[in-house]
């Protein structure tokens, strides 16, 4: 049998399966089995920290026709003469938060609570840069809490015909939270010193959770609901064992859940 567990985040969800041991097994197959069920969940616990992005952008974001991919860029009169790359870090982690700031107030100030997430980039010969996820503005309201320079943004289920824009709309609609998490990591490890965090998120944002774990025979695919979006699917194996990992997206209203007897079934 294998065990399957499984993070979830709004519509999003990322599974791996690995075999159970058992007493008929021989010392060899219980190692293989031992090696590949430690991996399996250093892999989940790789992805429950990594992707912890993945998470707060699928729960808060993703699904969610006002939000917004934004980026604040700094005119030539409020950017440091210095190239000074720890000068210039400090100085731009310091404009966002005055940013989230400003942004808290205007929220607190209209009744509301304010869903962000940010991290900062790096753009033409080096210059920093900070990138927000949020639903709770307009243009002009952006506008209004930047006065440093440039404010550039569009909708995250707007597909961009700009070479210059990054689409993170699949080909069936979907807006793929992993792909945002990605090209978030990856400006952010550009753009921050080693240490320190790449992203941050508003305490309002939801967090991902694990689901019920169930189990599957052996040699069978992690099921996955009819017309889900998978992203990745992938197997590993050695002689006695192997792990399987899917990561999909769930269709818009789908009204399924997990169970530990029988895994994905409809609610009633």
């Amino acid at each position: 049998m294998q065990t399957v567990k499984t993070i979830a985040a709004g519509r999003w969800r990322f599974s791996v399966a690995c075999r159970k041991r058992c007493r008929a097994d021989s010392p060899k197959a219980r190692a293989a089995k031992t090696q590949h069920s430690s991996d399996a969940q250093k892999l989940l616990n790789r992805k429950l920290s990594a992707i912890g992005a993945t998470g707060i952008i699928a729960l808060n974001f993703a699904d969610n026709p006002k939000s917004r991919f934004v980026t604040l860029t700094f005119d030539k009169a409020h950017y440091p003469a210095t190239d000074k790359e720890q000068e210039l870090y400090v100085y731009t982690e310091k404009q966002a938060d005055l940013f989230l700031q400003r942004a808290r107030r205007l929220c607190k100030l209209r009744g509301q609570t304010l869903k962000a997430f940010w991290f900062l980039g790096r753009g033409e010969g080096g210059r920093f840069h900070v990138h927000v996820i949020t639903d709770a503005f307009s243009g002009e309201d952006l506008r209004a809490l930047w006065q440093k320079g440039n404010v550039d943004y569009h909708y995250l289920k707007d597909r961009q015909d700009d070479p210059e824009k990054w689409d993170f709309v699949r080909d069936n609609g979907n807006v793929d939270p992993a792909q945002i998490a990605g090209y978030a990591l990856r400006n952010a490890m550009e753009a921050c010193p080693l240490g320190k965090h790449l992203w941050h998120a508003t305490k309002s944002c939801e967090r991902a959770a694990m689901e019920q774990t169930y189990e599957i025979e052996d040699n069978t695919p992690i099921p996955v609901p009819e017309e889900s979006d998978i992203i990745n699917e992938e197997i590993r194996r050695n002689d006695y064992s192997e792990f399987r990992v899917v990561e999909f997206i769930l269709p818009v209203g789908a009204k399924v859940q997990i169970s530990r007897d029988v895994g994905w079934h409809p609610i009633e």
